[in-house]
């Protein structure tokens, strides 16, 4: 009854604890003001639904996202009476949990007003806590006009920061900036609002960012997430892509347009929608890279949960759908200079990994084959342009797909380009359409992952002994006096698979993450693909009891 004036006072006290003022233009969220502090009651924002199936009335007050609290403070009153109602309490939290930080709470005033028939009030012997009929259902009609109203606040954060009058001590002004510096760069958008009315105390310590604090939130970012060493040992593979000209856009906007429409491809995309879990998609979309563990498994945090991921598999995916996605308007990667076709295939004919056997293929014309393979190869190469932008011209391949959507060369392992293309011409049914644009973008992402992946040793004993023999050279060129210490001072470096391994996975799964709109197999929690290793909330749990 914010028209009622209250006066409250300690019993024996002629002292005032508490005064309303009333009258007819008090309002709730001034008596709130009043009671709870004007810092709260300027954060408020009223809200308000009405119901006839089923039937009630809901007006309150809410906080947006600029004030929490450690404990969420819900004031309900039903038909003017202040009680308590557990759904109700979970429903509106639920509404702020994805938009204050964790462990913190908003301030929530609630006025219901229900058919008192559907209410029961022998829940608690106090009378404190109560039930009522479709508690559910209302419960989540006052969540939805919560979070409607939510919306409408939740665009820009405001911060009241003390201005230092002009003639203060420079040390004083210094921490101002600092704080404020500090304050813009953890929110994004700050606006200063308040007088400054007080100085800003000398021994306030400014607040720092920690640039080594570790990032579990997948929407913070770091320089070093998007920063890349250039490729120098490989004198840059590729070269940045020409800019299309708006006739070029325009036709390949309208061969993307085209390509989408294939049945093929709307078949292979539903294939994949039907095959993904929705529960996993969202947790891989949001996981943040911890470290490597081989050459193909990594360890992934995705939510409370510290995952051991198997990256290749998960990228390959990716890759996969990806391509499904942007068929007919994949990017692709140019060579900085063009390779020979013919000779490119007889080099991934030669590969071991083919098949190919000099001493059991004597009558193979590896010359001849080749040719043939260019020649498969040529006669599709319209098609394979205008869906996978594949570029040949003369005998030369120009361009490949660029399934992951890389901005940058560095890491490039361009050895596998041979077998590739080989694996293209032998393993695709070229006949029949879906197969064939199904195998074209399998091949296509499988390799498109291999050249982001570092590569391992293959023969254990072979890296031994070049180990050794490594060892041996150090100590003759007497940087070491025996090959004891030259050993100790090489286990002190560290170990990567191939070249910049560590590097080239975080690489690889910044490509994964920032496609978020994969839907990963429900398959992959169950075939060990992602397999989840210790929940943190219950690492905490046994770290508070001990």
């Amino acid at each position: 009854y914010p028209t009622i004036a209250f006066s409250c006072r300690k019993a024996g006290s002629a002292m005032t604890e508490l005064h309303t003022q009333g009258g007819s233009d008090a309002s709730t969220q001034h008596v709130v003001g009043i009671i709870y502090g004007h810092n709260l009651a300027k954060e408020l924002f009223p809200f308000e639904f009405s119901s006839e199936d089923p039937k009630f009335n809901c007006t309150g007050l809410a906080t947006g996202p600029n004030w929490t609290s450690r404990s969420c403070c819900l004031t309900l009153f039903i038909n003017n009476r202040l009680v308590d109602c557990p759904m109700l309490r979970k429903a509106i939290e639920a509404v702020y949990s994805s938009v204050l930080p964790r462990n913190q709470h908003p301030w929530v005033y609630l006025a219901l007003e229900l058919d008192p028939i559907t209410i029961d009030v022998n829940v608690h012997p106090t009378k404190m806590e109560v039930q009522f009929l479709h508690e559910e259902l209302i419960a989540q009609r006052v969540q939805e006009a919560v979070m409607a109203r939510l919306r409408e606040h939740g665009g820009a954060r405001t911060f009241d920061t003390k201005i230092p009058l002009l003639g203060e001590n420079s040390a004083a002004g210094s921490r101002a900036k600092d704080a404020a510096r500090d304050s813009g760069a953890l929110q994004g958008q700050t606006t200063l609002t308040g007088e400054a009315a007080a100085k800003i105390s000398q021994e306030s310590k400014p607040a720092y960012l920690n640039p080594v604090r570790v990032r579990t939130d997948h929407r913070q970012m770091s320089l070093a997430s998007v920063w890349r060493e250039p490729q120098t040992d490989a004198g840059g593979a590729t070269k940045p892509v020409p800019k299309l000209t708006t006739e070029e856009t325009a036709q390949r906007q309208a061969a993307f347009t085209e390509a989408q429409k294939l049945t093929s491809i709307c078949d292979l995309k539903e294939t994949c929608a039907l095959a993904g879990d929705t529960e996993l998609s969202k947790r891989l979309n949001q996981s943040v890279y911890v470290g490597p563990a081989t050459g193909d498994l990594v360890l992934l945090q995705c939510g409370a949960v510290l995952c051991l991921v198997n990256l290749v598999v998960l990228a390959r995916e990716c890759a996969y759908q990806r391509l499904l996605r942007m068929f007919g308007g994949v990017g692709n990667l140019v060579l900085k200079t063009p390779l020979p076709l013919q000779d490119l295939l007889k080099q991934g004919i030669l590969d071991p990994g083919s098949g190919y056997d000099p001493s059991k293929h004597v009558d193979t014309d590896v010359d001849a084959l080749a040719a043939r393979l260019a020649a498969l190869l040529t006669e599709q190469q319209e098609m394979l342009h205008e869906y996978f932008m594949f570029s040949f011209a003369d005998g030369m391949l120009i361009a490949f797909p660029n399934a992951l959507g890389i901005t940058s060369d560095a890491g490039l392992c361009l050895d596998g380009l041979p077998l590739f293309l080989v694996r293209l011409c032998a393993e695709i049914d070229w006949g029949e359409e879906k197969a064939c644009l199904d195998g074209l973008c399998r091949k296509i992402a499988a390799f498109c992952v291999e050249v982001l992946t570092p590569t391992c040793d293959n023969d254990p004993e072979e890296s031994m002994a070049s180990a050794a023999a490594q060892l041996n050279e150090i100590v003759e060129a007497g940087e070491f006096e025996d090959v004891a210490l030259a050993a100790a001072a090489r286990a002190k470096r560290p170990r990567t698979t191939g070249r910049n391994a560590m590097q080239e996975l975080r690489w690889l799964h910044e490509a994964v993450r920032s496609d978020g709109q994969c839907k990963w197999p429900a398959t992959f929690a169950k075939d060990g693909t992602v397999l989840d290793l210790v929940s943190l909330d219950q690492l905490y749990r046994i770290f508070e009891r001990c």
